[in-house]
């Protein structure tokens, strides 16, 4: 681990992602040239946001989208008022400047869009993402893939989270497996299609 990382990812904002699972997702936005653009599908508390975005290069956007609403049963609070708050605390408090998203207006640093990741992906155009990293609404992943896979480049990258049996029964791991002809597991509970 290099310098750079070890001091990026000392302190990280709660989250899902494990540590081993951060520094893979640092290594990853590292290798994205400028002026590349990265896409997070769900950032909850920002601790994946956080990774990416202190690997990134300068020059290098990543477009951190969530609605930020509360899923019954999914969290102990109701975080609709305040997860998008308590996500930018997170990344402020680790000097990660944000930045509001505007369509065509990426100049790099974290953008947030505050969206349904369904309704977000039309302001994409096709192919112009180099990294999609998925880790939003687990039961609508079919539909992400769908939706989003045609925005990564060619020679992009598109990987997600939590392809394990533990969540929901293996709905990852079925939705992922059927939409990629090849799947990597590269680290952890990480997916990474082909």
């Amino acid at each position: 681990m290099s310098d750079d990382m070890k001091r990026d990812l000392a302190v990280l904002p709660p989250g899902q992602t494990t540590q081993k699972e951060c520094e893979w997702l640092w290594n990853t936005a590292r290798s994205i040239e400028p002026p590349g653009i990265i896409v997070e599908l769900g950032s909850f508390m920002g601790k994946s946001t956080c990774a990416l975005a202190k690997g990134m290069r300068p020059g290098v956007s990543l477009v951190a989208i969530d609605s930020w609403e509360f899923v019954p049963g999914k969290f102990s609070r109701d975080l609709s008022d305040n997860g998008y708050r308590l996500f930018s605390l997170n990344l402020v408090a680790r000097e990660v400047p944000i930045y509001t998203y505007k369509v065509n207006a990426l100049k790099g640093g974290l953008y947030t869009l505050r969206l349904d990741i369904g309704d977000a992906a039309r302001l994409f155009d096709d192919e112009t993402i180099d990294m999609l990293w998925n880790d939003g609404d687990h039961y609508g992943i079919a539909k992400q893939l769908r939706l989003w896979h045609p925005k990564v480049k060619d020679d992009g990258i598109h990987c997600g989270h939590d392809y394990s049996a533990h969540w929901g029964g293996g709905i990852i791991i079925e939705a992922v497996d059927e939409f990629f002809d090849s799947v990597e597991r590269p680290y952890g509970a990480i997916w990474l299609g082909r």
